[in-house]
């Protein structure tokens, strides 16, 4: 999977490219799959069920996927890419990491906040939790290496401190997505976070109530010719691996 940052550029110098029919076919799995997850009251649905919400025969759910897992495995790349292509304008040209991770970190809670159903896909569904803590976990990564290096941030061990910041912010996210904590909190606990990396608390509170305009995650479902990136090439014909 291509880190955040990574994704982010790859967002800026890409244009959308038409979708074919197996894009919208492809899509429309997508689509329906989503839906039935947050429909559901427990457990996944199964590959008949997802066809027929599609609207397509059972057999080319396989043209598509290998099975349900490795679905849910796409829904989550595009939540990832969702969420890269709604922040990129607010990143791009920034140098400053500390900047940065305000921005990524107040838009990526401000989005469970505002898309709880984002939160029932991400928390509730089943989806791989692994894939998007990976995702998280190298951007911030790279941000923290970086803030080390031109002492903007002060952390003797970048990994550790991604790790926990990382654990933070999914924690935050779930209570904000459980209502555990309200929306509100959002700027002071990126201040928080700020100042635990070392960011004097003084530009903490200044980089966490930033006056900017924050972009609104898209609505669900999510599909890949809705997201402002090149999509992924659909799989050729005939490849089926039953269980």
């Amino acid at each position: 999977m291509l880190s955040f940052l990574t994704y982010c550029h790859f967002m800026q110098i890409h244009p959308p490219l038409p979708g074919s029919k197996r894009d919208r076919t492809r899509d429309q799995i997508l689509a329906a799959a989503q839906a039935l997850l947050l429909d559901a009251k427990g457990g996944q649905p199964g590959i008949s069920t997802i066809a027929a919400r599609a609207g397509v025969v059972h057999g080319t759910f396989y043209n598509y996927f290998d099975d349900v897992p490795a679905l849910l495995a796409e829904i989550e790349k595009l939540i990832t890419a969702a969420h890269a292509a709604s922040i990129a304008p607010l990143i791009a040209g920034v140098d400053d990491p500390s900047l940065r991770f305000a921005r990524i970190t107040r838009f990526a809670l401000g989005a469970i906040a505002a898309r709880p159903e984002i939160g029932r896909l991400m928390f509730d569904a089943g989806l791989p939790a692994d894939g998007l803590s990976r995702g998280l976990r190298a951007s911030l990564a790279s941000d923290i290496e970086e803030g080390i290096a031109r002492k903007i941030f002060r952390a003797s061990n970048a990994a550790l401190a991604a790790s926990i910041v990382a654990g933070a912010i999914q924690g935050l996210a779930i209570d904000l997505y459980r209502g555990a904590l309200a929306r509100a909190a959002i700027d002071e606990a990126v201040a928080s976070l700020l100042a635990f990396l070392g960011v004097p608390p003084a530009r903490a509170r200044k980089l966490a109530t930033e006056k900017i305009a924050l972009p609104v995650m898209p609505a669900l479902p999510l599909g890949w010719l809705n997201i402002t990136a090149a999509p992924p090439a659909s799989p050729k014909p005939g490849k089926r691996s039953r269980t």
